[in-house]
């Protein structure tokens, strides 16, 4: 249907002024109902003239009709010019419209000007209606309080409140109108704020501001934002609740004050830094830190952390732990660092941050060199006192030793001296005093070897240096050698780290051990040990009659002898020198069928316990 409908008794006399209405109201739809009803009339239709045709015509019906159906639909009634000056009276309200025609060009303009105006504000009308309702709704179904008031005097007086605010606030809307907002949600102490608040809403400011409010469960913090209408005194205030959010800030914050006095007065060295093209950089460091490695936290800020603090020569080594620290892992490593006293020990302890933008952390190095030392020094004690239990036991073990040697070898020949004694009185013969003297030099000898080796429990210095060949050479004149002969293969390097007087005595024994042990002179060498090109010992062999492979193990025993005058104490002391200077003693054959008795000591030479220099 047309946006503009004229009802007329008589169309054919408006024909030349519709076509001139059309031109002038281009954006409406003209048409015409022949009659003096509405019935063409529907929902299309944004303004009705109707053409009275005479004074006498009655509009009233057509009017009755159309505001029955349609109540603010704009109305347009056309009157000849002598029509009845009542009918404006009667037709003047409700958006109606009288003009009187005046038969001329200027009627078309006078009527397209009229219904321009009335379409136009009624639109307008509809159209804030609409925005009314849906503001009405909204402010309604809104969540958040919201209120309605008008200043009054510097006072804001409540027009309205949403659902909302009532549950909030704890106040009902009919309690609330007419009376102060202020009165009900400000607290005491907040007033001052209030009024200030009230001041900026009246000089026509929107804003958004925090505030405390008093609710119906006490005190609560909210987001305050408002909204004024132009050129009026009411304004609308939206109340969001942000008591939960402000409280979990305060306590970020804290967390945050903890975290920045922890980081502050640490004991241990922390930095903070960020990874930028693959590079750890120094955001902060605390005070101790500083005074850790010597550097000034101006100087570090925005710098590689590595570069300042890794020792050179372990920089090639870190990749590993700069990858695990870029993929965001806690680590909890052993490290050596550069201080301002020199490379020390720590453990870092990575901690990252997930920022969402690049990797970040902290780093703390924990100072754990003097812990270490005393790792070191409990190490040290632990070795001393289970060196020290293995003396112990060697002792006690010598001790039961010795105690079996006093009571068994030693009783035999004083058993034999004795009875020579006695055959010597009754008889008075030569040969009794001379076996009891034998008697008496084998006990002299037995106590010396075992005075010998009770010394050597208490008093070893392994580390002095031992000329081999003028050793060896002052053991062999030591010793009774009727015939024998000493040979020394020492090239060039004669010296060791020993105990001269147990080295001496070990050459003293091994030179009477060939001699004693073999009926003909034999020929005695001492030489040297080596293996690619280094000295790991020496050896003392003869070429006698060697030593009887079912005997070999038992060579070292106390007591043990296979010599009639031998004490059984000589390859005991052997062993035993040799094992306190840390030495290993291996008994073989020589090449020429002799006993062959080899002295290694344990590592490089120079190098390892008790070793050759």
């Amino acid at each position: 249907m047309a946006d503009v409908l004229i009802v007329s008794a008589d169309g054919g006399k408006l024909a030349t002024l519709i076509r001139e209405l059309d031109d002038r109201i281009a954006d409406l739809d003209v048409s015409v109902a022949a009659g003096t009803d509405a019935g063409e009339v529907d929902e299309s239709t944004e303004c009705l003239v109707f053409d009275s045709g005479s004074a006498d015509s009655a509009p009233g019906r057509l009017l009755g009709e159309v505001r029955s159906a349609y109540p603010t639909l704009p109305f347009v009634l056309l009157v000849p010019p002598e029509g009845a000056a009542s009918i404006e009276e009667v037709l003047v309200a409700d958006r109606t419209t009288v003009l009187r025609r005046r038969g001329d060009a200027t009627d078309a303009a006078m009527l397209a000007n009229r219904v321009q105006t009335l379409v136009e504000s009624d639109r307008r009308e509809r159209k804030l209606e609409r925005e009314r309702e849906r503001f009405d709704t909204l402010f309604e179904v809104l969540t958040q309080p919201v209120v309605e008031v008008e200043f009054r005097d510097g006072v804001p007086i409540v027009l309205r409140v949403n659902r909302a605010f009532e549950e909030v606030f704890g106040y009902e809307e009919a309690t609330m109108v007419g009376r102060s907002l202020d009165e009900f949600v400000v607290p005491p102490e907040r007033q001052e704020e209030a009024v200030s608040i009230n001041s900026r809403v009246q000089d026509g400011e929107m804003f958004a501001v925090e505030v405390t409010r008093q609710t119906a469960d006490g005190e609560r913090e909210f987001l305050l934002q408002n909204a004024v209408y132009p050129d009026s005194d009411v304004e609308f205030a939206m109340y969001t609740d942000i008591t939960e959010r402000k409280e979990r800030e305060r306590e970020l914050q804290r967390q945050n004050d903890r975290l920045q006095a922890l980081f502050r007065n640490a004991r241990s060295a922390v930095v903070e830094y960020a990874y930028y093209d693959d590079e750890a950089i120094v955001e902060r460091v605390n005070s101790r830190f500083e005074s850790v490695f010597g550097y000034e936290g101006e100087t570090l800020v925005g710098e590689p952390l590595d570069r300042f603090i890794v020792p050179s020569d372990e920089r090639g080594s870190i990749s590993d732990i700069d990858e695990r620290v870029k993929r965001g892992e806690h680590l909890d490593e052993e490290v050596r660092r550069e201080t301002v006293d020199g490379v020390q020990t720590f453990i870092l302890r990575n901690t990252p941050i997930d920022t969402g933008d690049r990797v970040r952390g902290y780093a703390s190095y924990v100072d754990i060199t003097q812990r270490k030392e005393r790792e070191r020094e409990l190490e040290r004690t632990k070795r001393h006192l289970e060196d020290s239990n293995e003396a112990l036991r060697r002792k006690n073990e010598r001790l039961e030793q010795f105690a079996s040697v006093v009571s068994h070898d030693l009783r035999n020949p004083l058993t034999v001296a004795r009875l020579q004694a006695e055959f010597a009185e009754e008889s008075g013969g030569d040969e009794h005093f001379e076996r009891l003297h034998t008697s008496h030099e084998r006990m002299e000898a037995m106590i010396e070897d075992l005075l010998l080796l009770a010394r050597a429990e208490t008093s070893v210095d392994t580390d002095g240096t031992v000329a081999l060949a003028s050793r060896a050479k002052r053991a062999w004149e030591g010793v009774r050698t009727p015939g024998a002969k000493l040979e020394l293969d020492l090239p060039g390097a004669s010296e060791i780290r020993g105990d001269p007087e147990l080295l001496g005595h070990v050459f003293e024994n091994l030179f009477r051990n060939a001699v004693d042990h073999n009926d003909r002179p034999v020929t005695v060498r001492v030489g040297v040990l080596a293996e690619n090109g280094e000295r790991t010992g020496f050896y003392v062999e003869d070429d006698g009659c060697g030593i009887d492979p079912d005997s070999a193990g038992q060579a070292t025993d106390y007591g043990y002898s296979t010599a009639e005058s031998g004490t059984g104490f000589g390859l005991s002391i052997v062993a035993e020198f040799v094992d306190r200077h840390g030495w290993e003693l291996t008994i073989g054959d020589s090449t020429d069928g002799g006993a062959r008795f080899e002295i290694r000591w344990q590592g490089p030479e120079g190098t390892g316990t008790n070793s050759g220099v």
